[in-house]
């Protein structure tokens, strides 16, 4: 399977079903998560990790 870039991106809350965290079939390159992912991940103080808002990712 190959990526695919994505002009926008849509999360629908109720068949999300509560998950905050995301790898779509169509880009497995990339893990889509709530920014309260975000917060406790960078709170823990884990190294290496970085997150990008949407808007800051080049498309393909």
């Amino acid at each position: 399977m190959i990526a695919m870039g994505f002009d926008s991106l849509a999360i629908d809350n109720e068949r999300a079903k509560g998950f905050l965290m995301f790898r779509l079939a169509e880009n497995i390159v990339e893990i889509i998560v709530h920014e309260q992912v975000v917060k406790a991940v960078e709170k823990a103080g884990f190294p290496l990790i970085r997150f990008f808002k949407t808007e800051d990712i080049a498309i393909i």
